[in-house]
C-alpha cells in the first residue's frame, strides 16, 4: 500500500510498475492522469519558482518559496519547523520543468484520498471522480506534523473502504 504526500503522488504510477502495489491513499497529494505525462509543477507554480531561482538555477529551500504568513501555520512549533528546514534540500529549477511518464493502467489499483483543506482541491475532485473514498480534514498541507494521530486515524479509516483486488 502506497501512501504518498504532496508531489510524491506523481511518482505512484512508476512505482506501480516496479513494485507489487495493492493500492494507495493519496494524502494531500497530486493525482496523476491515467496516462501520458505528469508535469512536476503546474505552469503558475513554475513561473513563481523561476523568479526564486538563483544565478545557478537553484531554488531556496521549500519553506522559503511562500509568504511567511502562509508557511508559519504549517508547523506546530518553531522547533519542528527548524528541524524540517535543516533537512530541506535545495532543488534545481530544471527539476520542476520536467514531467514524469505515466504508464497506462497504473490506476487500475484501488485508491483513496485524504485532503487537508483545499490546497489540492482539484486532485481531491479527481479522486472522487474515480470513485475513490475521499476524506477532508480541516488542516493545512503539513497537517501530519500538527496532528499525526488524527492523520493516522483517518488513513486507517480509509483503508477498509478501498476495494483491494488480489
Amino acid at each position: 500500500m502506497l501512501i504518498p504526500h504532496s508531489n510524491a503522488g506523481l511518482y505512484v504510477p512508476a512505482l506501480t510498475v516496479r513494485r507489487r502495489v495493492a493500492g494507495y491513499v493519496f494524502v494531500d497529494a497530486g493525482v496523476p492522469a491515467s496516462g501520458g505525462r505528469a508535469p512536476l509543477a503546474p505552469p503558475a507554480v513554475l513561473g513563481l519558482l523561476a523568479r526564486l531561482a538563483d544565478d545557478n538555477g537553484l531554488l531556496p529551500p521549500w519553506s522559503r518559496w511562500w509568504d511567511e504568513a502562509d508557511v508559519a501555520p504549517l508547523f506546530p512549533t518553531t522547533a519542528v519547523r527548524e528541524q524540517i528546514e535543516r533537512e530541506q534540500q535545495r532543488l534545481p529549477l530544471s527539476y520542476f520543468s520536467e514531467s514524469l511518464p505515466v504508464p497506462s493502467g497504473w490506476d487500475d489499483k484501488p485508491g483513496a484520498y485524504l485532503a487537508f483543506g483545499d490546497t489540492y482541491a482539484l486532485d481531491r475532485s479527481e479522486a472522487a471522480a474515480r470513485g475513490w473514498p475521499v476524506t477532508t480534514l480541516s488542516g493545512k498541507h503539513l497537517h501530519m506534523l500538527v496532528d499525526p494521530q488524527q492523520v493516522a486515524t483517518e488513513i486507517d479509516a480509509l483503508l477498509p473502504k478501498i476495494r483491494v483486488h488480489r
